[in-house]
């Protein structure tokens, strides 16, 4: 199993996460997510890249603290994408212990991360009840 490296992506390195981005259907252009990302990084928040050995991308998390008035600050986790070869999900543990990190270094009380996806819920979904008619239909 390959070991990932995590790095914060500057505004120079933020082109290298948008393939992964296209795939998971999550930008449709990359000068919007490097727009995206570079409002996040004004506001204070980050963007995570889980890279492998051979320096592809195979995971991204983009975060920011927030306030919420009943818990306090939380780190707000917009997107999470990964690319994963393996069923142990070891790019998504890389990234989520960075997160956990990050988290506890800003003093959050918790960190929120995004639901799945309406496509991965609807594939799951007929996974389990078979191809006949789905419950979010």
């Amino acid at each position: 199993m390959p070991a990932f490296t995590i790095e914060h992506l500057d505004e120079q390195k933020l082109p290298d996460a948008w393939p992964l981005l296209r795939v998971a259907d999550a930008e449709p252009l990359p000068d919007w997510w490097v727009n995206e990302a570079r409002e996040l990084m004004d506001r204070g928040g980050g963007v995570l890249a889980a890279r492998a050995p051979d320096g592809s991308v195979h995971g991204v998390a983009t975060y920011e603290c927030v306030h919420r008035p009943r818990t306090g600050p939380v780190l707000a986790v917009d997107r999470l994408v990964t690319l994963e070869l393996s069923r142990k999900e070891p790019v998504k543990d890389a990234l989520g212990g960075a997160l956990h990190m990050i988290g506890s270094a800003f003093c959050c009380a918790a960190i929120a991360l995004p639901l799945p996806a309406k496509g991965y819920v609807r594939q799951r979904t007929r996974q389990i009840y078979g191809d006949g008619p789905q419950p979010d239909s």
